[in-house]
């Protein structure tokens, strides 16, 4: 059956290879090597088909393939130049000679097209394994027919087209550029492309329902693994009865395949099972797929728990990158900052699968529910329960399902926001804003006035819907950010009622919760003034923070008292203690590495770090951590007046929060 296989190497010198030689051996051809002062010969059972094929501005001495190689070695000159390409092509064994050998228009339009000779052989000394070696020359011609360069000098210009004069160097600013693609991952990839299309065209001509790809396993979203290319010795060692290496692991993938292929039946077999019962959820073929590829790119099992999981330690990973990128002043963090964008991208994409079947459950079976009007959280707490429960709910249990998970979302989101001093009410704000660009673009094309409830009263049912669901967004983004700010109002009032909080803005009023949680009762006046200036603000000497770190080094942190221990379990306090630290300086050499130590054991691998921490419940720890818990709670309100019954929002009482006397009665304004 045909085969596809390609394989392209450089042969090269600095490899202890010669041009001379590898011509020889793939040729059948006696050689003379003027470089090494020795003939080269390798005797073969079947002669080789060969040819070379040139083109037009190429010299006819290129088509001698002894004067070709020895010019080529005369060439390039460097003790590890890389002589020539060599390529390994199967050939079609249901193909007869003459026709295999009408791939060399393969060779003419994929090579010698674009400037290369190119030295072909056809070995057909094996049976069932016709294949084609091909050596190409790595330099071009110039059309007088004398040898090109490889890559040219580019001067660079300033805007008025006048050479750059670097004064410290003493010559004009340049830069070196390959003159042709020929070492290009995307030259290289329609090669193998191309390949694939000749072999395709060939068989189809021929007759025969064959057809083959150039595309790997994984590209093919397949999951078995590709066996290796065994190679002529260890070949003849098989043949023999011998083992070699290549196949005993080439074995091992076939019996890997094996099991792989049972596993998928029984998944198969499970998912036919499934597909009876309503209550499981259903993911394409595709979906299925591509949620593999991100559940192996981000090394998590997809779910919207692991997930979250996912985001808090990208969070706590980057902003410790951005801290080592400050700390040396170097770029040695760009690499991972990439990597951290590109994983932050992935969980983007798995959470907009999950979602839009969690959309799509919901339509199938409870459609009387608004989907658009639900958010992301009380869609996943609906499609939950109803496959851990069997059981479709009735409207008033769905109502009751989704007005509690509103409360919770909205307890949830908080907990988020306060948890990490990262994540903002800006976030918020982003949302919102990227949520009000919807409405207006909506509104513009339905010719809809906010003001004017008749324009939206006349729209379709359709129009209707859609409309409702834009807004209700807007509604839980204004009401997430209204607790936000009341959290931040009530803890500055309580903790620092002296404050003049209208002189304050967001930022500000974000910084100084982060501070009041972090210093506790060492809140002091300076400390305010620092953080309101932008300042870092210290909560330790530096022999104290010295003995932090080394506690933090140590397993089981033995030498941290057992409330240091539980100050550093709250991630947000360790990354503001870190803050602190990259600030500090007069650590000595052993802090400095110290320092150093406690970044790589808690950033290098932070989901370690989160998974310590997972046994909490977020609302034990806001319990023992903040003094407005209660109010958070109680700030949740009916999001879902339009979601079923069309009921208008209630109002709630405001709530009054307990007034605290403060010990420093020194009234104090902040420095704007």
């Amino acid at each position: 059956m045909a085969i596809y296989h390609f394989e392209a190497k450089v042969i090269s010198r600095g490899k202890g290879q010669s041009a001379i030689a590898s011509a020889s051996y793939r040729s059948g051809e006696k050689l003379y090597s003027e470089r090494y002062n020795k003939f080269n010969f390798y005797g073969r059972s079947v002669a080789p088909k060969t040819f070379i094929l040139k083109p037009s501005n190429a010299p006819d001495w290129t088509l001698d393939r002894q004067k070709l190689w020895n010019e080529v070695e005369k060439i390039e000159k460097s003790k590890n130049a890389q002589l020539a390409r060599d390529f390994i092509l199967a050939l079609p064994s249901e193909l007869n000679e003459e026709e295999q050998e009408n791939f060399l228009n393969y060779c003419q339009e994929n090579f010698v097209n674009h400037g290369m000779v190119a030295d072909i052989a056809i070995h057909r000394d094996k049976d069932g394994n016709p294949h084609a070696h091909i050596m190409t020359t790595n330099r071009p011609f110039k059309e007088n027919g004398d040898w090109g360069t490889r890559q040219k000098k580019v001067y660079h210009y300033d805007e008025q087209g006048n050479k750059i004069y670097d004064k410290e160097k003493k010559t004009y600013q340049c830069s070196t550029e390959k003159t042709t693609d020929w070492d290009s991952k995307e030259r290289l990839k329609q090669w193998r492309e191309n390949w694939a299309i000749a072999i395709n065209d060939s068989l189809e001509k021929k007759g025969l329902n064959i057809t083959v790809t150039d595309k790997s396993f994984k590209e093919q979203g397949k999951k078995e693994l590709p066996t290796k290319h065994l190679g002529s010795y260890a070949h003849q060692l098989e043949l023999k009865g011998l083992p070699s290496e290549n196949g005993d692991i080439n074995r091992e993938i076939k019996k890997y395949n094996q099991l792989l292929y049972k596993q998928e039946q029984l998944e198969k077999e499970n998912e036919e099972k499934n597909q009876t019962n309503p209550f499981t959820r259903h993911f394409t073929p595709k979906e299925k797929r591509i949620l593999s590829d991100l559940s192996k790119e981000l090394n998590v099992f997809i779910s919207f728990e692991k997930l979250e999981d996912k985001k808090r330690m990208l969070n706590n990973w980057k902003n410790s990158a951005l801290a080592k990128q400050a700390m040396t002043n170097g770029q040695e963090q760009e690499p991972i900052l990439s990597k951290i964008k590109d994983q932050k991208e992935a969980v983007e994409q798995a959470e907009i699968l999950l979602n839009k079947e969690a959309q799509r459950f919901i339509s199938a079976h409870y459609p009387k529910v608004n989907t658009n009007a639900l958010s992301p959280y009380m869609a996943r707490e609906l499609v939950d329960k109803t496959i851990h429960n069997e059981q479709l709910f009735d409207l008033k249990e769905t109502e009751q399902i989704l007005f509690k998970s509103q409360q919770q979302e909205l307890s949830h989101n908080l907990s988020l926001l306060l948890k990490d001093p990262y994540i903002s009410v800006r976030v918020m704000k982003e949302k919102l804003n990227k949520q009000e660009a919807i409405l207006k673009t909506f509104c513009a094309k339905h010719d809809i006035q906010l003001e004017n409830k008749e324009s939206v009263a006349r729209q379709s049912d359709e129009v209707k819907k859609a409309f409702q669901g834009i807004i209700q967004p807007l509604a839980r983004y204004e009401m997430a950010i209204k607790a936000v700010h009341y959290y931040h109002e009530t803890t500055i009032k309580e903790h620092l009622p002296m404050i003049d909080r209208k002189q304050l803005n967001g930022l500000q009023k974000e910084q100084l919760c982060n501070a009041i949680l972090y210093f506790g009762d060492q809140l002091e006046e300076k400390v305010v003034i620092d953080v309101l200036n932008d300042r870092q603000p210290m909560k330790y000497d530096t022999a104290t923070k010295e003995r932090l770190l080394t506690g933090l080094l140590e397993e089981g942190h033995t030498h941290l008292s057992e409330i240091e221990k539980q100050f550093f379990e709250n991630p947000s306090m360790k990354v503001m203690f870190f803050n602190e630290c990259v600030q500090t300086k007069d650590f000595s050499q052993a802090g400095k590495q110290t320092l150093k130590a406690v970044f790589d054991k808690n950033y290098t691998n932070v989901k370690d770090e989160l998974n310590k921490g997972k046994n909490v419940e977020e609302k034990n720890y806001y319990r023992n951590n903040t003094n407005n818990f209660n109010l958070l709670k109680g700030l949740g309100t009916n999001l879902l007046f339009t979601i079923l019954r069309g009921e208008s929002e209630p109002e709630r009482p405001a709530h009054k929060p307990k007034k605290k006397k403060h010990k420093n009665d020194r009234g104090y304004s902040p420095r704007m």
